[in-house]
């Protein structure tokens, strides 16, 4: 999948993971170094940590119809983001991803298949 802000036309990765299943959620991206161009999402959830990550994140909190209701650059390993009332999907990028492909609160995500991007 791709990930890309609706609201400016901007691919903020290439290779999106949307992981809805108990054992994809619950691991995330522990122990795992995010490439650039990476993008793993994490459904039905609103907080996440960052314990066992190697690498500082950019967070993405959103809802289902990918509304950006909060953004978190660069937390570092061993820390816990903030909870976000309402968001339904976290999206965990390498750290430095939000300064490069900006997104902003109100702006709207899209994660589609590749041959759609």
């Amino acid at each position: 999948m791709v990930l890309r802000n609706r609201t400016t036309g901007e691919r903020i990765a290439d290779r999106a993971r949307l992981y809805t299943t108990f054992v994809g959620r619950f691991f995330g991206v522990m122990g795992k170094n995010l490439p650039e161009g990476d993008a793993v999402g994490i459904d039905s959830c609103d907080w996440v940590h960052t314990a066992f990550v190697p690498t500082p994140l950019d967070l993405i909190f959103c809802r289902r119809n990918g509304d950006v209701l909060m953004v978190v650059e660069e937390i570092r390993p061993f820390k816990i983001g903030p909870r976000v009332a309402g968001s339904d999907i976290v999206w965990e990028l390498p750290g430095g991803t939000v300064r490069r492909h900006p997104v902003r609160i109100g702006d709207c995500l899209r994660w589609e298949s590749k041959e759609n991007g």
